[in-house]
């Protein structure tokens, strides 16, 4: 793995631990917080990986907000990175099942992000074997 997860170690849910589950999951997918959004998206995937009822409502939130823009990681990669790096299966499968409705562009550079553009199609590869997921882009090896 690359440094998402020393990342992601410094990215704490500022502001949101106290906010019930009705509240958190608009917070997350509210577009008008910046960047507390991405604290609330985490806190949501946080409650997600304790709670599998709330994973739909997580990965949703994260698909809400995955398009990078112009010096600006989207803030639904934080989430997908907690998820990532938890190693959660359930919470996985659900994130890449969300993934299915991204365009190929979105996908791969999620899995570029997660791994690095050299290792995408050796994750693209391991996900397609464990989890079944079909990515909508092509990797050559």
């Amino acid at each position: 793995m690359n440094d998402n997860k020393n990342i992601q170690a410094l990215f704490v849910p500022i502001g949101f631990t106290d906010f019930d589950q009705a509240a958190l999951i608009e917070a997350a997918h509210d577009e008008t917080r910046g960047l507390s959004r991405g604290h609330a998206i985490v806190e949501l995937v946080n409650r997600g990986l304790a709670n599998p009822e709330l994973l739909e409502n997580a990965c949703k939130a994260i698909s809400s907000d995955r398009r990078m823009g112009i010096h600006k990681l989207p803030h639904g990669w934080l989430g997908a990175d907690q998820i990532y790096n938890s190693g959660n299966q359930t919470a996985l499968r659900a994130l890449l099942n969300e993934m299915n409705s991204w365009d190929e562009v979105e996908q791969e550079n999620m899995i570029a992000h997660w791994e690095g553009h050299n290792q995408r199609a050796k994750l693209t590869k391991q996900l397609t074997e464990t989890y079944g997921w079909k990515p909508r882009y092509r990797i050559e090896e």
